[in-house]
């Protein structure tokens, strides 16, 4: 389980157009943002406990993560 901060690693990001985006458990888009690293930290400490589903989007493909917040 996650509490303040969450790190996603994206070993093979190649594009210039990859976006995450992060939703919780109903669904709802809480953020979404480019990515141009292949290490990404995700604040989390104003979110409420729970599952959260993370969306992973690029020229390479899309990739769902879930992590639980406590």
């Amino acid at each position: 389980p996650a509490h303040n901060t969450i790190t996603v690693s994206i070993p093979s990001i190649k594009s210039k157009h990859s976006h995450i985006s992060l939703f919780n458990s109903n669904g709802q888009l809480l953020q979404s943002f480019p990515v141009y690293a292949k290490t990404v930290s995700l604040n989390i400490e104003s979110y409420t406990n729970g599952i959260y589903i993370i969306k992973i989007s690029g020229a390479e493909g899309t990739s769902i993560l879930k992590f639980i917040k406590e």
